[in-house]
């Protein structure tokens, strides 16, 4: 009997122990449930965050006057400078004015300060002697043409590392929405409740092992910081890249400045620095950006050659070349057909 009630305890105890197993395993499906909504939600608002201040950056930097100056410096195998140059920009209603002045730069062929601009008639780029004296025209173009807008696009797209939701590659909404990007961690910073961590890796497909080298620097992993006060900005970035054949650490730390933009507080960058390593080569780029909204309408004559202490050109005695020179060219074709029928006429 004793045996019998031995075995039924046993039972029950198994039972009871399986019940608990399985309600433990039912409480951790809904808490894992729950984890990965919380997640998914916080997702959510994270892209929703960078698109708005995206377009609002993107609004900013058409009316501004911004100075962007980077020192790229190499610390090993030796420290050496490799490129130094500040670019000024001035953007309102459509016009663009850049100027460049390089330090520094291996290619010496590039150094030296140059001017593009572009207003509502014409476009022209400049080159400035060594001594600082006056200015060469080196292209003008009347109407606007595409080689100095192409020119102009390239400087202000250093301004656009002032976005505090841009990595070096990628926007970080492009980077999340990517397929191949899945996050393996999401907390909150121990000392600093406002910032967010988060753990991501990239693959390629259905295989987790394989990173897509063609995208994004060849970007494998990387670890962010958001701050979650100022639509999730990036404060510092590690990440693990292929470049030039070569696995490279790189850390992204950022300093941010508050602006009024358009009766609105933004957040934006006054400084980044990029630091790499690969084991046998590292090095820094630091940028540092200087923003201020306008307030008013840019004057017309900034975006002139008379701020360069240049003529303006007489565009009606241009047209009125330009009308001649195509008149002679229609000239000569006329008196070259009609030579040609007359000589048919002679030989039929």
């Amino acid at each position: 009997m004793w045996h019998v009630l031995g075995i039924g305890s046993q039972w029950c105890m198994s039972a009871t122990l399986f019940a608990m197993l399985i309600v433990v395993s039912q409480i951790a499906c809904a808490q894992e449930v729950e984890r990965d909504a919380s997640q998914n939600g916080m997702q959510e608002n994270i892209l929703e965050a960078w698109k708005g201040y995206q377009e609002r950056f993107d609004r900013m930097i058409q009316s501004v006057d911004a100075t962007v100056t980077v020192k790229e410096i190499q610390s090993l195998p030796e420290r050496k400078p490799l490129g130094d140059y500040s670019i000024r920009i001035v953007t309102d209603a459509g016009r663009s004015l850049v100027e460049v002045n390089r330090k520094y730069t291996p290619a010496k062929s590039a150094l030296g300060q140059k001017a593009y601009a572009v207003n509502n008639k014409y476009a022209f780029s400049l080159d400035f002697p060594p001594d600082k004296g006056k200015p060469s025209l080196s292209r003008l173009e009347y109407p606007v043409g595409k080689d100095v807008e192409r020119s102009l696009a390239m400087q202000i797209r250093n301004l656009s590392r002032a976005s505090l939701v841009q990595l070096p590659m990628a926007s970080l909404e492009e980077l999340c929405l990517d397929s191949g990007f899945m996050v393996s961690g999401i907390q909150t910073a121990q000392d600093a409740p406002e910032l967010i961590e988060i753990a991501f890796s990239m693959h390629q497909g259905d295989r987790e092992d394989e990173v897509d080298r063609t995208k994004y620097w060849g970007l494998e992993s990387g670890h962010l910081v958001l701050d979650s006060d100022h639509d999730f900005c990036l404060q510092k970035a590690r990440l693990k890249v292929f470049l030039d054949g070569d696995w490279v650490d790189l850390g992204v730390e950022t300093k941010g400045v508050v602006v009024h933009v358009n009766q609105r507080d933004m957040l934006i960058a006054s400084q980044i620095i990029d630091v790499y390593s690969a084991g046998h080569y590292a090095g820094t780029s630091t940028f540092n950006f200087t923003i201020s909204p306008n307030e008013r309408p840019v004057q017309d004559s900034v975006f002139e050659l008379t701020a360069f202490g240049l003529e303006l050109p007489d565009f009606s005695v241009h047209h009125t070349r330009s009308w001649t020179f195509w008149l002679v060219v229609l000239n000569g074709i006329v008196l070259l057909l009609l030579g040609v029928f007359l000589i048919w006429r002679k030989v039929a």
